[in-house]
């Protein structure tokens, strides 16, 4: 269809029944769709009757020509089936694609048409198998192709959309979309729900390749499930709630990768200059009130995960007995694995991630953290990030507990013959939250390994944040903090700066504490008379790192078994002489 008159489409909501002769609500849903307006669509074409998984994880690449997988996922692949193996670096469109010439189900071995030369992270190693590549099948017995047949407009494909459509149960399984989405047309995306209120529908075991606008895309609608699905190679954001008011849905086992930027303008978040920047995610969220487990975001020109909240103190679906947010994994991004940037997340009820695992993010961050708190990230691992964990100002108190933080990853190290880490910090938070009105909570690190933090890298790197002012800071930063298989000056420490001068951070454990000091716990702090004014004289010792005054003093200290807290007071008097505290 190409919406001229006589072939506009009559939504059945408006235009049904004693109106339907008469109805001057005629919708336009323009060139190549597929419209579900009131019906059903009943696609059923899953692999194995719909019991075969999408995609898996890398159990070893046995030699060039052949891979090893879990014998159950093997059995679901034919010879001729074409794969896709997710990106095994920082580089974000590093993916590979194979054609199957064999398959051995027993022993889950594929045989491939193509060698591939370099080495590859499984989960038989060498390195984490938290690091293993996946492993996704491509081929599907329904295809779904658009016609590329405008050379001036080869960004207009096709498009299906289920349309002001509640209470129906939908469909759409096991087929392949090409060359489906149009750029910069809002509403023109592979699989759309749009403004359906209730629907109880299933999209699962699809795949989404060479999409020039987005992949599967909720809209106002509720209680869709999205399970075992594939993007590779799309435009725009992928996975989508849209605005922010879609809740009850979920998104499972879902593999997205090969993520690039938009085009064209659309209007939204992922448009080229959009409040002057161009972001794209794998994983777009704007309401929390939905379930995500077992997501993989593998490989994105800017972002795996933007949580960009419709409403800020919205609170997360669930945190008991499970969290609503769970397993997910963003890796190999060109910006930052999850962010919150911007415009922040503070929900109204405490909330749980857990269990997730970002690794190979080296543009600016692994997790990226924006005006929000109340968040727990626990269970979790990072590895290889430039900057696992950025915290900047304005954030309200978020805790990082029983998790691994690793600056240079086995998989780096043995794999890849790596002897220093990507990594320049472990967290990069700001200390300089000068407390207005309250005081804003500093990042807190409850039971964290630090491992292999070498070559200059440290564990926690403190910073001014030139966005605020340096008046003072927030509370300080506390870490129960294990630092293993790294070098001693790997540990915190502040510049010797002015913006410095009233700084300190808190070792809960002794898991930081220079050796010569011991493992008692204690505080770094500026190696300053004004510092040290109420701490026994002989419980602060100078650090061998973090630089110098021009006096050849250390500029950072630490002092073990002492208290130290930071109070804000303000007089509410406008102007005064004197004030006598």
């Amino acid at each position: 269809l190409f919406g001229v008159d006589d072939q506009y489409l009559y939504p059945h909501d408006m235009c049904r029944g004693e109106y339907s002769s008469t109805c001057t609500a005629r919708q336009n849903l323009g060139s190549k769709p597929i419209v579900v307006a009131g019906g059903k669509l009943n696609v059923q074409a899953g692999r194995g009757s719909g019991t075969c998984a999408s995609w898996t994880r890398l159990v070893a690449k046995v030699s060039e020509t052949e891979l090893k997988v879990d014998p159950a996922f093997a059995g679901c692949v034919k010879p001729g089936d074409s794969i896709m193996i997710t990106s095994d670096s920082s580089k974000w469109w590093d993916s590979i694609g194979r054609t199957v010439t064999s398959v051995d189900a027993a022993t889950g071995i594929l045989a491939v048409d193509v060698t591939i030369t370099r080495s590859l992270p499984g989960l038989d190693g060498p390195g984490e198998p938290e690091l293993a590549v996946e492993v996704a099948v491509m081929s599907r017995s329904v295809i779904l192709q658009a016609q590329e047949d405008n050379v001036e407009a080869p960004h207009i494909g096709g498009h299906l959309i289920v349309y002001h459509t509640p209470g129906v149960s939908q469909a759409i399984s096991g087929a392949r979309f090409v060359n489906f989405g149009q750029s910069g047309i809002l509403g023109r995306y592979p699989i759309h729900f749009h403004m359906s209120e209730n629907s109880p529908s299933v999209v699962s075991d699809n795949v989404i390749i060479q999409s020039n606008q987005r992949c599967i895309v909720i809209h106002n609608t509720n209680g869709v499930t999205v399970e075992n699905n594939v993007a590779h190679d799309t435009s725009g954001h992928c996975y989508v709630t849209e605005t922010g008011i879609e809740e009850n849905n979920v998104f499972a086992n879902n593999l997205g990768a090969k993520t690039r930027k938009l085009k064209f303008w659309n209007g939204q978040s992922d448009s080229p200059g959009f409040r002057g920047k161009h972001i794209v995610s794998t994983f777009w969220v704007r309401n929390m009130k939905n379930e995500f487990y077992g997501n993989v975001a593998a490989g994105s020109e800017s972002a795996g995960w933007w949580f960009e909240m419709k409403d800020v103190k919205k609170s997360m679906l669930s945190t008991s007995p499970v969290s609503s947010f769970r397993d997910n994994v963003a890796h190999s991004s060109k910006l930052n694995g999850m962010t919150t940037y911007k415009p922040g997340w503070k929900p109204a009820e405490p909330a749980v991630f857990d269990n997730i695992r970002i690794y190979k993010n080296n543009g600016e961050s692994g997790l990226k953290f924006h005006i929000t708190s109340s968040l727990t990230i626990q269970n979790s691992l990072f590895a290889d990030n430039k900057v696992s964990i950025r915290y900047g100002v304005w954030n309200g108190g978020v805790t990082v507990k029983d998790s691994k933080i690793i600056g240079l990853s086995n998989d780096n190290k043995l794999r890849n013959g790596w002897s220093c880490p990507a990594a320049s910090s472990g967290v990069y938070a700001s200390y300089n939250n000068y407390p207005h009105k309250t005081i804003p909570k500093a990042i807190t690190l409850d039971n964290v390994i630090m491992e292999r933090f070498t070559c200059g890298s440290r564990t926690i790197r403190p910073y001014f944040d030139g966005r605020q002012d340096a008046r003072g800071m927030g509370n300080p930063i506390q870490a129960s903090v294990t630092m293993t298989d790294s070098v001693g000056t790997a540990g915190p420490a502040f510049g010797c700066g002015s913006k410095e001068k009233y700084v300190f951070l808190e070792d809960v454990g002794g898991g930081l504490s220079p050796a010569s000091m011991g493992s008692d716990p204690g505080f770094f702090l500026r190696n300053s008379g004004y510092m040290k004014a109420f701490l026994p004289p002989d419980a602060c010792q100078p650090l061998p790192y973090g630089g110098t005054w021009s006096s050849g003093t250390r500029c950072n200290a630490f002092c073990k078994n002492v208290c130290l807290r930071y109070f804000h007071i303000s007089s509410g008097i406008p102007s005064a002489t004197k004030l006598v505290l």
